[in-house]
């Protein structure tokens, strides 16, 4: 099956949605990693990818004055 979140991702579309559920829900990485099933590097790469990506929104919103 195809994941249509992550190219060439070797993870269902399904574990892939119960870790970005978790993300939102605030578990934390381990968590999430024994609630979908999977290695806990793999959750922890994906939580960095979300939070890489919610900075990358909100950096292209607001005009930049500086440093981060």
């Amino acid at each position: 099956m195809k994941n249509k979140y992550v190219h060439r991702s070797k993870i269902s579309e399904a574990k892939m949605r119960q870790l970005i559920h978790a993300f939102s829900l605030d578990l934390t990485a381990t968590q999430a990693a024994q609630l979908a099933g999977v290695n806990l590097n793999t959750a922890d790469r994906i939580f960095s990818k979300i939070r890489m990506r919610i900075f990358e929104k909100i950096a292209a919103d607001l005009p930049s004055k500086g440093e981060f």
